[in-house]
């Protein structure tokens, strides 16, 4: 069938194995169960969750009690969905993450409603709704951003470091440093 799910028994599980029509020479596996070996990967306390885990520790996790669904491969790759309140610091949200620490996270929270991407580096890009509307990229040492406000309509290019920063466009350029501004055209 196109439906359902299937999970094959590795070899060491134990089984429960049932027959069709009482026949011994048509067994079946109706279940796995658990033993002092094979234990449940939830404590009693936690059950409130529900896993399926793979030999290759590809896990997926439904969490009633967080309102969660995490999927994470055996290999650090996650997919994160929580619906939560907007008081809550990311509220409802979804964030897809890899095991070298990219990230993309859409948020509606109280501590960010709206898009940032970050890469391994620590480069990022924060679109935000609220409560400030702007759009903020700041390269991973935190020295240089530029932020564009919406409300006030103002774009700020900032350089916390000694570098000067260059303007070009067609065939000429400005250039701001310490020294104060060079103006290049040909």
């Amino acid at each position: 069938p196109h439906r359902g799910m299937r999970f094959q028994p590795m070899m060491g599980d134990e089984v429960i194995v049932d027959v069709l029509e009482e026949d011994p020479h048509k067994p079946i596996i109706i279940g796995r169960v658990y033993n002092g070996q094979n234990r449940p990967q939830l404590k009693p306390e936690d059950r409130i969750q529900n896993q399926i885990l793979t030999p290759y520790h590809h896990k997926l996790i439904f969490d009633d009690k967080k309102k969660t669904v995490t999927l994470n491969t055996g290999g650090g790759e996650t997919i994160h969905l929580a619906d939560a309140a907007e008081s809550e610091d990311f509220g409802n949200q979804v964030k897809i993450s890899t095991a070298d620490n990219h990230s993309i996270q859409l948020a509606k929270g109280g501590q960010l409603k709206g898009l940032q991407i970050q890469t391994e580096a620590g480069h990022s890009i924060l679109l935000k709704d609220d409560p400030s509307p702007s759009i903020l990229i700041k390269d991973k040492s935190g020295k240089l951003h530029l932020t564009y406000d919406t409300d006030n309509e103002i774009i700020a290019l900032v350089n916390e470091g000694s570098a000067q920063i260059d303007v070009k466009w067609g065939t000429g350029a400005v250039k701001v440093g310490a020294r104060g501004i060079n103006r290049e055209w040909e």
